[in-house]
């Protein structure tokens, strides 16, 4: 069995890309390469380099996430095409690139590798494309820690009719049911539940609003102590 606390990122990867974020041991990493919207997935565990060498189950999460990541950034960069490929004649460490092309780029419709030099992002493009990441929702689904503390934000609210059922949503991502169609009912779920909460923010205002906006109460005879009773 692999221990997981010996891996170590080939260097060459290292130098050519910046950490994201990982998932079931697949590291995700950002490729420092201004001249392509370029991904790379790198399974977190040592002695990898072939597929057979996968621990059960770590194949099927690891070319699902490189699917999601390359629809995502298909849109994302408004691509013709995705190349999702696993070479690794150079590296040997087992890394899956996903990247993003357009018809008429530099090296269109070639491959990308070994063609041309790189050329790094400056700080404010890399901390973009970052931002552009760290917000994408499937990449939120596909984070363990923030899982779980959804999970037990959820577990923990009053709203558990239908809030209760993004609970499932760490099981459904880790196989179970595709990630697509749980973020789908994830996002749909979310939205019903902002959309009650805000209407019962502006519900409740507009009570307040009418209570302080009504007259007060006209006197009635057994509430008025000061009332006169003058026989008529």
């Amino acid at each position: 069995m692999n221990d997981h606390n010996t891996f170590q990122l080939d260097p060459r990867l290292a130098a050519m890309s910046v950490a994201v974020g990982r998932h079931a041991d697949i590291e995700l990493r950002l490729v420092d390469d201004t001249r392509y919207h370029w991904l790379m997935l790198v399974p977190a565990i040592p002695d990898i380099i072939e597929v057979d060498d996968l621990p059960g189950g770590m194949a099927a999460n690891l070319f699902r996430l490189a699917g999601d990541l390359g629809s995502w950034l298909k849109d994302d960069a408004k691509a013709d095409k995705i190349n999702i490929a696993m070479i690794g004649n150079v590296v040997p460490q087992m890394h899956v690139h996903i990247v993003a092309r357009h018809i008429g780029d530099a090296h269109w419709p070639d491959p990308i590798w070994g063609r041309g030099a790189p050329q790094p992002m400056t700080a404010d493009a890399r901390a973009a494309r970052l931002g552009d990441l760290a917000v994408t929702e499937k990449l939120l689904l596909w984070d363990d820690d923030l899982l779980q503390q959804r999970s037990q934000m959820l577990a923990s609210s009053s709203r558990l009719g239908k809030e209760a059922s993004l609970v499932n949503l760490y099981n459904e991502c880790n196989g179970r049911t595709p990630l697509h169609e749980a973020l789908l009912r994830a996002c749909e779920l979310l939205h019903m539940i902002e959309r009650e909460r805000t209407e019962a923010d502006e519900q409740a205002a507009r009570q307040v609003a009418r209570q302080l906006a009504a007259p007060p109460p006209s006197p009635c005879l057994p509430c008025s102590p000061n009332l006169l009773l003058l026989p008529i």
